[in-house]
């Protein structure tokens, strides 16, 4: 039989008590600082995990409306180049068509007192014309005036010949002219009105601070 006698006195005791009691308090903190760290760590990670998720999910719906948006773009693009295709040929067709309202215009504000055009004939590069005068110097003019015409380019020299009409002497005539081609009229003409636009604006401006 084994006996063990605690021969340590209460002081002793106490004394072993109190330095072991620092120790547990410091262990015990630190297990619940280490406690506390891990939760805060595992609930900043659940946030940001949730926040990622919410994240993709928004830039995921944001790409799905994108792209519904391009395709409703496409297909208005498409539908805009169908429609814009059809207009470029009816525009293409009505320009490549023969200036006769531009020339016949050009011709009636630039004929000349005692000049008589008899006969026009055109086609959509070259126009000619047959009339007859009174003076070789009336048909010169007439001449240099349809070369001051828009829808002209270039006027050839006029063959003039003698002629009776009625027992009038008078002087027969024909010119031979180069069109422009319509698009080039159209687009001169455009310009011409923006111009005369700016002048008229500009005469305005000058009369109002005088």
């Amino acid at each position: 039989m084994v006996v063990k006698l605690d021969l340590r006195t209460n002081k002793q005791e106490q004394q072993a008590e109190q330095e072991r009691s620092p120790r547990h308090y410091i262990l015990f903190s630190l297990a619940a600082l280490f406690f506390i760290s891990s939760l805060l760590v595992f609930a900043m990670g659940g946030y940001r995990l949730y926040a990622i998720g919410s994240a993709r999910r928004a830039m995921a719906e944001g790409v799905a409306a994108d792209n519904e948006n391009l395709k409703l773009m496409e297909t208005e693009l498409a539908r805009l180049t169908k429609e814009s295709g059809a207009v470029e040929e009816k525009l293409d067709f009505v320009l490549d068509d023969v200036p006769s309202v531009e020339f016949l215009y050009e011709l009636g504000e630039r004929t000349v007192d005692g000049v008589v055009v008899e006969s026009l004939t055109m086609n959509r590069e070259s126009a000619s014309l047959k009339g007859v005068a009174f003076a070789d110097e009336e048909v010169l003019e007439f001449g240099d005036g349809l070369l001051a015409a828009s829808c002209v380019n270039s006027v050839s020299l006029p063959v003039i010949t003698p002629t009776q009409r009625s027992g009038a002497n008078l002087k027969a005539f024909s010119i031979e002219l180069k069109l422009n081609p319509l698009q080039k009229v159209v687009l001169e003409g455009g310009m011409a009105g923006q111009e005369k636009g700016v002048r008229s604006e500009d005469a305005r401006e000058e009369a109002g601070t005088r």
